[in-house]
C-alpha cells in the first residue's frame, strides 16, 4: 500500500514528495533485503521472496485454471516449441509468440559487466524455413554472443522463462508488480527530485552493487532513470516511468525514428505519440453515454 501510495504521490499533478519519502522509508524498515543473485529473484523456487513486495500469484498442477502464458507468449514463434520449453504446444496463432521483444538498443544500452542482461534476456538461434517458419536449435546467452553465419536469431525475455513444463502453453511463473529494488530506486529518483543527490546515493548503489557494477560518487536524475529501465525490465513500469519523468515523449519519437529505420514499411501513422496520448482515452461506452465527453 505505501508502494503504490508513493507513486501516486510522485505521479499526480501536484507531486507531494515528501509525504512519498516518508512512505519509502517505511518501507526501508520492512524488513525488505536484496537477494544476493538477481537472477534468483524470479526462480519459480524463490516465489514471494524477501525482495518481494507484490507479486502476482500464479499455479499450474493440472488440475485448475490458474496458471498464466506468459513464457509461451515471450518466447520467438517457433516450430519446435518442445526444443525451448519441454513440451510441445502452438505459439503460432491463438496463444502467439515473440511479444515484447528486447530490441538491439535495449540489449546494447547495458553497462559492461552488468549481472542483469543475462539474467533478463536471452537468445533463440536456429534456422528460418522460406515460409518464415522458425526451427530453434540453442539458447545462448546475449553477453558474449555472436551470431552465427547462417543462422538465425532472435532475442527474448529469459526473466520468465524456466523449462521445462509439464502442461502445452501453461506456466506457473509469478509475475512481479513491486519489488524492494523499485522501492529503493524510487526513493533514489525521489530525492533527486527533492534535491537530496547525495542522500539518493546509498540507494541507487545498493541496485548497483548487486548488478555487479561501480557505486557512483554523484547521481542524477538520468543516472536513476537509466538504473530503473535495466533493474526493471520487461516488469511494465518503464510506461509509466516514462510518463512520470515527462521522458515520454521524446524517448518514443527516438524509438519510432529508429524503428522506421528498421523497417520502412512502417505506416507515417504508426508511433505518432502526442501529449493526449499519455492518458487513457475514455471508453467509446462512456462516449456514447455521455455526449459532453
Amino acid at each position: 500500500a505505501k508502494m503504490l501510495r508513493a507513486y501516486v504521490y510522485m505521479s499526480q499533478p501536484n507531486r507531494n514528495y515528501p509525504a512519498a519519502e516518508q512512505d519509502l522509508k517505511d518501507i526501508t524498515n520492512m524488513h525488505y533485503e536484496l537477494l544476493d543473485n538477481y537472477e534468483d529473484v524470479f526462480a519459480k523456487t524463490n516465489k514471494n521472496n524477501q525482495e518481494s513486495i507484490f507479486e502476482v500469484q500464479w499455479i499450474e498442477d493440472g488440475s485448475t485454471d490458474q496458471y498464466n502464458t506468459i513464457p509461451w507468449r515471450v518466447i520467438p514463434k517457433c516450430s519446435n516449441n518442445d526444443f525451448l520449453m519441454g513440451i510441445a504446444g502452438s505459439n503460432y496463432a491463438g496463444t502467439s509468440g515473440g511479444w515484447c521483444v528486447p530490441t538491439e538498443e535495449m540489449v546494447q544500452s547495458y553497462e559492461d559487466g552488468d549481472l542483469r542482461l543475462d539474467a533478463s534476456i536471452a537468445v533463440a538461434e536456429g534456422v528460418t524455413d522460406a515460409a518464415e517458419n522458425f526451427t530453434c536449435e540453442a539458447v545462448k546467452t546475449i553477453s558474449d554472443y555472436t551470431p552465427t553465419e547462417g543462422k538465425s536469431y532472435y532475442y527474448f525475455i529469459r526473466k520468465y522463462y524456466h523449462p521445462p513444463y509439464a502442461y502445452s502453453l501453461r506456466a506457473d511463473d509469478n509475475f512481479p508488480i513491486y519489488r524492494y529494488a523499485g522501492a529503493l530506486l524510487l526513493l533514489a529518483e525521489n530525492l533527486v527530485e527533492q534535491n537530496k543527490n547525495a542522500e539518493a546515493l546509498p540507494y541507487i548503489n545498493q541496485v548497483r552493487a548487486r548488478a555487479g557494477l561501480p557505486a557512483l560518487t554523484e547521481v542524477t536524475a538520468e543516472d536513476v532513470a537509466n538504473e530503473m529501465r535495466h533493474e526493471l525490465a520487461f516488469e511494465n513500469h518503464r510506461w509509466t516511468d516514462l510518463i512520470r519523468t515527462g521522458k515520454a515523449l521524446e524517448t518514443m519519437s527516438r524509438f519510432a525514428d529508429d524503428m522506421r529505420a528498421l523497417y520502412p514499411w512502417i505506416l507515417p501513422a504508426e508511433f505518432d505519440i502526442k501529449e493526449e496520448r499519455l492518458v487513457y482515452a475514455f471508453p467509446l461506452r462512456e462516449i456514447q453515454t455521455n455526449y459532453l465527453l
